[in-house]
């Protein structure tokens, strides 16, 4: 008869067996019931997510679950699941010394038995007990403590009926109140968060009884020695000051705004604290606010004869936020007042009073400069070159956001730019930079829409448009753009799905796109109204192609131009939205170029490609539409770039 084992490994040798090995056989039963009773071994669980089991081996000493104290280690970067054999009673005594925050998990290899658990933050030591039950064999925690003396509770813990002796908090910090003392916080009702304000107060006695019989009006606060003192109320309709070191009373008369004389000039540096009488008769009026300022600050503007309609008042913010912007403000009503206070760094100068205003210019006011930025060379781009209010185009700035070509850019806002959309060398990009009035590019903003390369437009006089494009395949939809930069999620079906096309604004307040490739080139153009709905098609605007670019000219018309493989040729759009037909041979054929307005009512195209080089060039355009022999050298050679309008001076 052969031998038989237990369910721990033991061998059960039958009478008569096993002759010449029996003494070498009943040692290993005697050293496995050893390790059995009190053997130590570590097994390493290191890794994700996965199942180690602890089995038993016959008749050996190599089974893991065939020793009594188990340390679990490594790091695990997953929750764990530890196996023991089923029909196996026994119990253990396991500790978690494994890294990492994630769950491990003990159970019978098979069936629905109990099972127990460490938690994410739990790696301390358990008393195990496996039942053995045949096919559903559970494993339970004893709930018995490896240590002895003082209890230590690492977790959120409940504890009913117990009896603290001697506790302490925060280890060497003894708890000596009585129950008297104690007794005091009977009923008080501050949340947690208040009575939180006292971790840390290191207030002596002395400074604390203050507190103790403070007079009726009377102020604690820090003197010139960093001490707690008090100072008594003022008389009556005295204000309380700070000169910036101390605070004190002072009768309101000293510490009310100061009206100033009449100011007449085309100038004024204000300051806080003061009232200006503002007289614009004969010319008008920057105003230069504080380079710095204080909560609380104070600056009043009046339209001393009723003549600011005429010449404005244009309020420079020298630095600082005017209603969270630090572009120029600029009042034109007769009448006005301008009560304006200081807020802090993010709002800056709020007006509690004015009317009419609009940023950087007066009404009607078009935008001066332009921007060209972003593009690709022999790789993507992250550079810019501002152009001047007289079409002069700047050297590189370098750095403006993530690298990519063929982005959206369009005006919005009246002064200021964006660059969205866009392709980064391995994948269509789906985020915006916005142009500040001063052509500064801002960092990323990211998840404006589907990624993907398309053309822009404005509409709404401040709004803007980006529509149709390509994310791999050709799309219609677009998206609409607020006065303040947000981009809005999709609108689809928005006439036909194509790309490598341009758009521009028409009429002040409407835009149009023209011209694309659809898997071959295209004569279409779909307007949009000032309201950023995008009409249907419309057929036959001129040769068809593709790479063309597209601005604003003349304040109410648009242009596109160039395009095709090397296409030399514009078409003028009417400020009614009607493209004519094309005019040729006008500057250097190119295309994957862009454009922009300058100048308020003049235009520029620049940069591109046509077929042997990227270009450094541009071509004015002038205010009828007329546009001009290259000028060359005007910055990185490069194509696939996008261009816009900004800045009222």
């Amino acid at each position: 008869m052969a031998s038989t084992y237990t369910n721990l490994g033991v061998e059960l040798m039958a009478t008569g067996e096993n002759a010449g090995t029996w003494g070498t056989k009943t040692n290993t039963n005697l050293n496995l019931v050893e390790q059995i009773t009190g053997g130590y071994l570590e097994v390493s669980i290191a890794g994700g997510v996965q199942s180690t089991p602890l089995d038993v081996d016959d008749g050996a000493l190599t089974g893991k679950a065939q020793n009594r104290i188990i340390k679990f280690t490594g790091a695990i970067t997953g929750n764990q699941t530890v196996t023991l054999p089923v029909l196996m009673e026994n119990f253990y005594i396991i500790e978690n010394a494994t890294t990492g925050v994630y769950t491990v998990e003990l159970k019978a290899l098979t069936g629905s038995g109990a099972t127990v658990t460490w938690g994410t933050a739990d790696k301390g030591w358990k008393i195990l007990y496996a039942d053995g039950v045949a096919t559903n064999t559970g494993i339970y925690d004893t709930g018995f403590s490896t240590s002895a003396g003082d209890v230590t509770l690492t977790g959120v813990e409940t504890l009913t009926n117990k009896t603290l002796t001697s506790p302490k908090i925060n280890e060497d910090v003894a708890v000596t109140s009585t129950a008297t003392e104690l007794n005091l916080l009977d009923g008080v009702t501050s949340t947690t968060a208040e009575l939180n304000i006292l971790d840390g107060v290191t207030s002596t006695a002395t400074e604390l009884n203050k507190l103790d019989a403070l007079s009726r009006g009377s102020i604690i606060y820090g003197n010139a020695s960093a001490a707690t003192t008090v100072l008594t109320k003022g008389t009556a309709n005295q204000l309380l000051t700070s000169d910036g070191t101390d605070i004190a009373w002072q009768d309101a008369a000293a510490s009310g705004l100061e009206w100033q004389t009449i100011i007449t000039g085309s100038t004024l540096t204000a300051v806080a604290g003061r009232a200006y009488w503002i007289n614009t008769t004969s010319n008008a009026c920057t105003i230069t606010l504080p380079s710095s300022a204080s909560n609380g600050d104070q600056i009043i503007l009046t339209d001393y004869a009723r003549t600011w309609g005429t010449n404005a008042v244009t309020i420079n913010t020298n630095g600082l936020n005017y209603q969270s912007s630090t572009d120029s403000a600029i009042y034109f009503t007769d009448g006005q007042t301008v009560n304006i206070v200081y807020s802090g760094a993010t709002q800056g100068w709020i007006p509690l009073e004015d009317d009419n205003v609009r940023e950087g210019a007066n009404p009607g006011t078009p935008p001066q400069r332009a921007i060209f930025a972003y593009g690709s060379t022999t790789g993507v781009l992250s550079m810019s070159n501002l152009v001047n209010s007289s079409g002069v185009v700047a050297t590189d700035v370098t750095g403006v956001g993530t690298a990519r070509h063929t982005p959206a850019a369009t005006s919005y806002g009246g002064n200021k730019a964006i660059f969205a959309f866009g392709y980064n060398g391995s994948s269509y990009v789906s985020l915006s930079n916005l142009v500040s009035g001063s052509g500064v590019i801002a960092t990323d903003t990211t998840g404006v829409g589907t990624a993907r390369n398309c053309p822009a437009s404005s509409y709404g006089e401040d709004k803007g448009i980006f529509a149709f494009g390509y994310t791999g395949s050709n799309v219609s939809l677009s998206n609409l753009m607020s006065n303040s930069g947000v981009v809005a999620t999709d609108t689809t079906g928005v006439g036909t799905a194509r790309r490598d096309m341009p758009g521009a604004g028409y009429g002040t307040d409407k835009g149009i796109f023209a011209y694309g490739y659809t898997g071959t080139s295209v004569s279409i153009s779909n307007k949009v109204s000032n309201l950023g709905v995008v009409a249907s098609d419309t057929g036959g605007v001129g040769t068809a192609r593709g790479g063309s670019a597209a601005t604003t000219y003349g304040t109410d018309k648009a242009l596109f131009g160039y395009g095709g493989a090397t296409s030399s040729m514009t078409n003028l759009v009417s400020n009614t939205g009607t493209v004519a037909s094309d005019t040729t041979g006008v500057g250097t054929g190119r295309h994957n170029l862009a454009a922009a307005g300058y100048g308020g009512d003049k235009a520029l195209f620049g940069y591109g490609f046509n077929n042997v080089a990227k270009l450094s060039l541009t071509n004015l355009v002038s205010n009828t539409g007329v546009v001009a022999t290259d000028t060359t050298g005007v910055g990185t050679a490069r194509q696939q770039l996008g261009a816009a309008t900004y800045s009222y001076a």
